[in-house]
């Protein structure tokens, strides 16, 4: 949705500008957060991924809010409205996945991430292979 905030292509004002400023990094912060906060199965990093999310909804939100059906070229028209509800299913999607790996800290989601392959097929730290897995 980021790439809908140019309206004419060429010029930047100070609104888009600020969006893509700010926007950018959002975006990269959210990504961190989700993907680290999961892996180490941190409860902060977590929060921050929730927190993020707001702002990816907000802009969505906004962007079909600004957008003026007349004064807009059809096909612009329809690409946003299009682009912005798939956009928001996917986020909260994600936020849903979140929250139900969430609700699963703890209970060994860590331990499963980190398993590490041993001759073409993965095995959990500490367990030696067996007789079946030669």
């Amino acid at each position: 949705m980021l790439i809908f905030v140019l309206d004419n292509g060429s010029e930047l004002d100070l609104t888009e500008k600020l969006i893509l400023g700010i926007g950018v990094p959002i975006t990269i912060a959210w990504l961190l957060c989700g993907l680290y906060g999961m892996k180490w199965e941190n409860k902060a990093m977590t929060g921050g991924f929730f927190f993020l999310s707001t702002f990816a909804f907000g802009y969505i939100i906004y962007r079909c809010v600004i957008l003026d059906a007349e004064q807009s070229a059809k096909i612009f028209f329809y690409a946003t409205t299009l682009c912005a509800a798939i956009a928001l299913l996917t986020h909260l999607t994600v936020v849903i996945m979140m929250a139900m790996v969430l609700r699963n800290f703890g209970k060994g989601l860590k331990d499963k991430l980190e398993l590490r392959p041993l001759q073409g097929r993965f095995s959990a730290p500490g367990h030696p292979p067996t007789q079946e897995d030669a």
